[in-house]
């Protein structure tokens, strides 16, 4: 990559050099008057210098546009793979998931911690699963408006997380990708069970027209600081600082769904408001 980075300063280095020296040349020449035999030579230098001027910036376009092509045929191999590997390891993931809830709603199994806490654990691995196959098709998403209600997206949420008690104040209809919007609720929540430590979350929705806002705020301790390392939102609740990589693949994705998404600290636990 450092060679890569070394042509790049060559090559503008060269044609930025080229140009001023033809452009003053220019000038200057435009300034003087030229007998025939000095005309002549002029002549002759620019057309070998031009030749020489146009050859190279062919060259250079040429190798810019093969390195390019090459770049992208193996950041395309490398997302291709993680992708497969992704599905491939989700569908595993997914079958364990499935298990683990069979054993907990057994009757024999119902209040064991160890089983309670397989399936918790179970459901940590496949939404860290998730964050990283979204995060590898970040700039490629596609979104797909559908209209559906919000406590669609709830109630699947509150199977997942039964520990938690989540409150809606309403039910409306709203436009939007149901599967991007359903991955942004299960990162919130478990930010709010796992980093905040809460047990209870309100969502308030508020609608104008065609525009809605949904203000999730939790009963958590809140985060205590927010910083941003090479462009990643990182928090950091009760000392505990997070990697950040769920709540800013949230606010990402809800930009991918012309909306926009807000920090905010409430008088207790940690809020977030989404404009859609």
């Amino acid at each position: 990559m450092k060679w890569k980075t070394v042509f790049i300063l060559v090559w503008v280095l060269f044609t930025t050099s080229m140009i001023g020296w033809w452009w003053f040349y220019g000038l200057d020449q435009l300034a003087t008057p030229l007998g025939p035999d000095e005309y002549q030579r002029h002549r002759r230098m620019l057309f070998w210098e031009g030749s020489f001027f146009l050859l190279a910036q062919v060259t250079g376009g040429f190798l810019m546009y093969y390195f390019m092509k090459r770049e992208d045929v193996k950041n395309k191999s490398i997302r291709n793979f993680f992708a497969g590997f992704s599905h491939e390891l989700k569908t595993s993931i997914s079958r364990l998931r499935l298990q683990g809830d069979v054993l907990a709603e057994d009757e024999r199994f119902k209040n064991n911690k160890q089983i309670a806490r397989l399936v918790k654990n179970i459901n940590q691995l496949d939404l860290q699963l998730e964050n990283s196959l979204w995060m590898s098709q970040l700039e490629s998403i596609q979104t797909i408006k559908e209209n559906f209600l919000i406590s669609k997206i709830i109630t699947g949420i509150k199977n997942e997380f039964q520990e938690m008690t989540i409150e809606l104040n309403k039910d409306v209809s709203i436009e939007t990708d149901f599967r991007a919007l359903h991955f942004v609720f299960r990162n919130l929540v478990q930010n709010a069970l796992i980093h905040g430590g809460s047990s209870r979350i309100k969502i308030q929705i508020q609608s104008a027209g065609s525009q809605t806002l949904i203000t999730v705020v939790d009963d958590g301790v809140g985060a205590v600081e927010k910083l941003k390392i090479d462009d990643v939102i990182h928090f950091r609740f009760n000392e505990k600082k997070t990697s950040g990589i769920g709540l800013y693949l949230c606010s990402e994705i809800i930009k991918k769904l012309n909306g926009r998404l807000e920090f905010f600290s409430p008088a207790q636990g940690f809020g977030v408001k989404i404009y859609l």
